[in-house]
């Protein structure tokens, strides 16, 4: 690993800081779907039937949230991830990691805002589906690699995973407090998610795009002084950014080569499953400790 020439300076704290941000959308919807999706308030507005089965149910209520309905207003948030996730690499190439930042933000952002003001089930799905869209779980890990200092690059990127998990938790702090609220309580809950989007979108406004990624785009002299910047006025980066310009030649020879390559490939399906179980396993929280406090009711 190469010593290069300046730190963690001021910039970059905040740069990175910015970036890890982008984890507590995602932290945020995964905490807030199961809190409101049992909470009275929304399911008397929008899913009265699922209501009615719950309250009525004697021993478990897990077969009465079996409303597909309500399954395509959970689950339109990860289909509409998946289908910009096969996009996502060549538009993060194509705009830079800074601009994808700021383009998610702007979507969740209006989808938070879109599933505030909802007032049919039609529009809960279609903010959830901006708000699939709206997630950079992928420019912002790479935009924390390409930005931190080399020595430091493990610690900066392992902040979005901590800001990740902070969103869940926070998230699940807000459902406690606003399902004790009737009528519009699950609106303040689904809203809360404009708040982190917010903050990505004014910091994104604010910090550089990453060396790497302007120079993927043809502008060497822009990279120049984005690292520059990042590093401080005070670094020498001449060794640093031959080393990026290098390396982005290499990796394009190389992707010409491999275009093929079967690293390139999806996960194996085990590790599909995996990653499912885990996401369903914080969606249903809310659900699965309301059955362990009410275990003790007669049978059915």
């Amino acid at each position: 690993m190469h010593d290069y020439s300046g730190g963690v300076t001021v910039p970059v704290a905040f740069i990175c800081l910015i970036a890890a941000s982008c984890g507590l959308i995602l932290g945020d919807d995964v905490g807030v779907t199961g809190g409101v999706t049992q909470m009275e308030s929304f399911l008397k507005k929008f899913f009265p039937e699922v209501l009615r089965g719950v309250r009525s149910a004697k021993r478990d209520a897990y077969c009465k949230y079996d409303n597909q309905v309500l399954n395509a207003f959970t689950s339109s948030f990860y289909i509409a991830s998946t289908v910009s996730s096969l996009m996502a690499s060549r538009v993060t190439r194509k705009v830079g990691r800074q601009g994808i930042m700021l383009i998610g933000g702007v979507l969740f952002f209006v989808g938070a805002i879109i599933n505030v003001a909802a007032v049919h089930v039609s529009m809960l799905i279609i903010g959830r589906i901006l708000l699939g869209f709206g997630v950079t779980t992928q420019a912002a890990p790479l935009y924390l690699a390409e930005t931190s200092p080399a020595r430091w690059r493990g610690a900066f990127t392992t902040a979005y995973h901590v800001f990740l998990c902070a969103g869940t938790v926070a998230a699940d702090v807000v459902n406690y407090f606003t399902n004790r609220i009737p009528e519009w309580g699950w609106r303040v809950s689904l809203g809360a998610a404009a708040v982190p989007a917010l903050i990505i979108v004014v910091g994104a406004l604010l910090v550089p795009d990453t060396p790497s990624s302007l120079v993927l785009r043809g502008k060497p002299e822009e990279a120049g002084a984005s690292l520059q910047r990042i590093r401080g006025p005070d670094a020498d980066v001449e060794s640093e950014f031959k080393d990026i310009v290098f390396g982005l030649h290499d990796r394009l020879l190389c992707r010409l080569a491999c275009a093929h390559d079967r690293l390139r490939r999806r996960l194996p399906a085990g590790d599909q499953r995996s990653a499912a179980r885990g996401n369903a396993s914080l969606v249903c929280a809310p659900l699965v400790l309301e059955e362990v406090h009410h275990q003790g009711c007669p049978g059915c």
